[in-house]
């Protein structure tokens, strides 16, 4: 082989041994050269993530807890809007209506703070706006769910073929389009907009009807539906709780500035809303002042902090304290 390989460099076996040579010695350098070229220096490593000192750690744990304490009030108010409408369930009236409206009324307010609260992980985040909206869509296609005037065998309370259980009302949300919603406050809402001859238990059942299938009627079915939604209202509030207390929070400054950002941005985007929430700003600057949103470090304002002290001084909150609070710096 190392004969062909000579030969090739010559271009004949007649050329002169020196220009053999020669042929020979320079393919060998250009082998040598390519052959041994030196491999790229690997990119120098990203520097360390610096941690939390103890103080920034303790403000972010407060933080943690006072958003804890948020979902908790959420599932105190979901659990006694479940007693005050069995209540009504078990002997309906208009004041007793008026008590589970107004504690509904109470519950949504609590539920539209809880979901400004940004967790601290991605992952986490999503299993949230997955449960925010089964607690709350707002309902544009009330047909879909009750009878309508003149469509009185509409919806999922008419509807006998589908059973009434969480597993199929959770099938039935967003069925085939975001318009399709059949959980959370809004629907809870439609169901008691009903007069209330609607949703009165029909006694006594008549013999030929104490089966199985007595839900089939439709008063029982939206009695039924009711007490179904406030189960899992309760359900699902307690589930956004367990994700609250169980997240992993963040041990190195970079990740807990990241997370800083987005949950002012979702301050700071609702209060910039038109019509302005007053009842929803006024939580704001509450939960603010409580500390809501950590400050870190002494020398720095965020400029999403002073956009928050902006917005609420417009609307004639003023904060002594968070919002002007300091960003998360080095």
């Amino acid at each position: 082989m190392a004969m062909y390989f000579v030969k090739g460099l010559a271009g004949s076996t007649r050329a002169p041994w020196s220009q053999v040579v020669t042929r020979f010695m320079a393919g060998a350098v250009i082998w040598l050269m390519v052959g041994c070229k030196a491999e790229p220096e690997p990119p120098e490593p990203p520097p360390p993530l610096q941690p939390l000192t103890e103080a920034q750690r303790q403000e972010l744990n407060a933080f943690h807890q006072l958003g804890a304490d948020q979902i908790q009030q959420l599932s105190a108010c979901n659990k006694e809007l479940l007693a005050l409408t069995h209540k009504f369930l078990s002997r309906v009236s208009a004041s007793a209506l008026a008590k589970v409206q107004q504690q509904l009324a109470q519950c949504v307010s609590q539920h539209n703070l809880i979901r400004l609260l940004q967790p601290f992980s991605n992952e986490v985040q999503q299993e949230f706006n997955q449960l925010h909206r089964e607690l709350h869509t707002k309902v544009t296609l009330p047909g879909y769910i009750d009878s309508l005037p003149n469509h009185p065998r509409s919806g999922i309370v008419n509807d006998l073929s589908l059973p009434l259980d969480r597993a199929n009302l959770r099938a039935q949300q967003f069925l085939s389009g975001d318009q399709e919603v059949a959980l959370g406050y809004g629907v809870l809402a439609q169901l008691l907009e009903q007069p209330l001859v609607r949703l009165k238990a029909i006694k006594p059942w008549p013999e030929s009807i104490k089966t199985e299938n007595s839900i089939d009627y439709s008063n029982q079915r939206r009695r039924q539906y009711l007490q179904l939604l406030l189960v899992m209202l309760v359900t699902d509030s307690g589930k956004l709780s367990e994700l609250w207390q169980n997240q992993r929070l963040p041990e190195h400054l970079q990740p807990a500035q990241e997370w800083q950002g987005r949950q002012l941005q979702a301050f700071t985007a609702s209060l910039s809303k038109k019509p302005v929430n007053l009842e929803l700003a006024e939580k704001i600057h509450s939960w603010l002042e409580q500390g809501a949103s950590p400050s870190f470090n002494p020398s720095d304002q965020h400029p999403q902090h002073l956009r928050m002290a902006s917005l609420l001084q417009q609307l004639n909150f003023v904060s002594t304290s968070a919002a002007s609070g300091k960003p998360l710096s080095p």
